[in-house]
């Protein structure tokens, strides 16, 4: 009885290591939040949560913290970036998955995981000197009169604005978003597939 115990203990005192470190995780999430809630707790008390959120002003001096064009910019850009990323994203998943050979597979998979790998502030400064001046001298020039009828795309070339955050972010979430997709696709059974071939559905219907 003493040998299954002895054998046991090794996995045991790894499950006890990793649920520790789990806790850990959550303990500094939850000091995080109570110290970022103490902090703000007296701005809060004087403006109201209501203030807080959806007031546009924003002054120290004047005592004034409004939190609208900070939440304004971050749903506009994770919009932006979303719909630049999520359809990248999904045709090269299927294309990993369905249609590349073997040899092109392995050789797009390798920069898509190298991306992931690649800080934010690398992206950060690749987009401020590279991304910004693109899109000041061609892009948004274009944008402008060609779209310039939508409010989104009207106003002088300025370079650093929502569409410069959001075409970074969009290259940021992009292996995110591919490798769950691949993973997704990988998990529809092989019966399925050979089912709908069966029937006569096309190749692309089947996908």
């Amino acid at each position: 009885m003493a040998a299954p115990v002895r054998a046991n203990l090794p996995d045991r005192v790894w499950a006890v290591l990793l649920t520790v470190l789990g806790l850990a995780v959550l303990a500094v999430a939850g000091v995080i939040i109570i110290e970022l809630w103490r902090l703000s707790s007296g701005v809060l008390a004087r403006t109201g949560l209501f203030s807080f959120v959806l007031e546009s002003e924003l002054g120290v001096v004047r005592d004034l913290y409004g939190a609208l064009p900070f939440i304004y910019g971050t749903l506009i850009t994770s919009c932006v970036a979303l719909l630049l990323a999520l359809p990248v994203s999904v045709g090269l998943a299927l294309f990993l998955t369905e249609m590349a050979p073997p040899g092109v597979r392995a050789a797009i998979s390798f920069p898509i995981a190298l991306l992931a790998g690649i800080p934010s502030v690398v992206c950060g400064l690749w987009g401020l000197f590279v991304l910004v001046p693109l899109l000041r001298g061609q892009v948004e020039p274009w944008l402008a009169s060609t779209l310039g009828f939508l409010p989104f795309f009207r106003g002088p070339p300025i370079g650093l604005g929502y569409l410069a955050a959001g075409v970074i972010l969009a290259i940021m979430i992009l292996p995110t978003i591919t490798s769950i997709a691949i993973e997704v696709l990988r998990t529809v059974p092989l019966s399925l597939r050979e089912a709908a071939l069966a029937l006569g559905a096309t190749r692309w219907e089947a996908i």
